[in-house]
This record gives C-alpha cells, structure tokens and sequence, in this order.
C-alpha cells in the first residue's frame, strides 16, 4: 500500500490497505503507517481501526490518543470523541486546548451552556486565546451590556494586527453583529480578514466600484428587454 501510494497508483492501494489492517501485530510502526495512508485516501473506517490500535499499544502516548480523539469526532462519534476529550483534559488539567477542545465537542452535541462554561475555563487559564474567544462567540449571543463584550473589546482593540490574533477581531465582529452594531461589526470582520491576508485584501471600495461599472454596463432595462 505504501509503495502504491508513492507511485500514485491510487487503485492498487485498497486492497493491500485492507490486508494491512486485518493483520494481528503489535509493530507501532505498521499500525501508524496505515492509519497515516488510511487517512490519505480517505478511508476513515481503516484510519479509525488504526488509531484505536495504536492507544491500546502505547495508552500513554498523548499524539496517538489526540488523533484518536480527533478521527473519532471526523467521523461523527462525537460522544465517544468527547469521552476521551474529558480523560485527557483530567490528566492535564491546567492545558486550554484540551478544555477548548472538551467545549468543541459539546458544542457539537448541542451543549451549548456547557460548553460556554468549558470555554471560561479555558480562558480564564489562557484570557488572550483568540480561538477560544472565536469558539465563544459563535455559541453565545451578545447583549449591549454583557461585560464579556468589553472585555472582548478591550482584548482586541489592543492586540497587534497578524494572522494569530485574527479569532478576536472575527469574534467582535460576530459580538457587534448580535448587538445590531452592524458598522462595527463590518470593520472588524474585514479587519480580521486584513490580518489574515495582509496586503492581499482587496480594498472594500473596489467592490463597490465594480457593482457601479456592471450596473453600468447593464441597465435594468436592457436586461428586461432581453
């Protein structure tokens, strides 16, 4: 299957694929291989078999036990998915990513009030994550008078304009757009946006200079007229 997989010959890997994975063996090495060539091609059933493998063979092993946690939430256990999220986090429980990673999953679930309380957790150990305030704000709808939109405001008014902070100025623009502060919230989505793409972001005036030139160009009327 690997060799298939270096020469591109995508159709003769399945079947050496699937043998791989029926093998019974305790090599790290061949179960890593075909979970790594099972999630290339899409196979998530063999790529799940694989990682399931791999934690029973190195249970202590933080990569193989992310992936699994990862692969298990791709392929909709998320419950399952969630479980492990828990166990990892018990283990270290002052990590936010994997707090974060506990109110993903139960945002999926529908949990929303939990996962609102997983995501304070998670900020109250790291108060300046972008992805956490980005998560945040896409499960709670802001008030006008909710102290964590001036605390939101506060944090990315003041942080620097580079790709990594771009989840706090998506994550106002979505807290404005709640309040029906739509021109604030407009400028904060562009300029989340900007730090993203930098220089590449095409000016907002050159939209509405095209629309002008198309409207222009094909009046209502001749349009109708056919």
């Amino acid at each position: 299957a690997a060799t298939a997989l270096a020469e591109q010959r995508f159709g003769d890997i399945l079947a050496p694929l699937e043998r791989a994975a029926t093998l019974s063996t305790q090599d790290l090495m061949h179960w890593q291989q075909v979970r790594d060539i099972a999630g290339r091609i899409g196979d998530d059933d063999v790529a799940l078999q694989a990682a399931r493998e791999l934690v029973r063979l190195a249970p202590k092993d933080l990569r193989h036990r992310l992936v699994l946690r990862e692969l298990l939430g791709e392929t909709g256990a998320v419950r399952d998915a969630l479980t492990l999220a828990r166990k990892l986090e018990a283990e270290r429980p002052t990590d936010p990513l994997l707090t974060l990673s506990c109110a993903v999953l139960l945002g999926r679930l529908g949990r929303d009030e939990e996962a609102v309380r997983a995501l304070r957790t998670a900020m109250r150990r790291a108060p300046e994550n972008p992805l956490a305030w980005e998560i945040l704000a896409n499960l709670k709808t802001f008030k006008p008078d909710d102290p964590l939109l001036q605390e939101l405001r506060s944090l990315a008014a003041r942080s620097p304009d580079q790709p990594e902070t771009a989840g706090l100025a998506y994550a106002l623009g979505k807290a404005y757009d709640d309040v029906g502060d739509y021109e604030h919230a407009l400028h904060w989505f562009a300029r989340g946006s900007a730090r993203i793409l930098g220089k590449r972001l095409p000016r907002m005036d050159s939209f509405f200079q095209e629309a002008a030139d198309v409207r222009a160009a094909f009046p209502a009327n001749r349009i109708a007229s056919g």
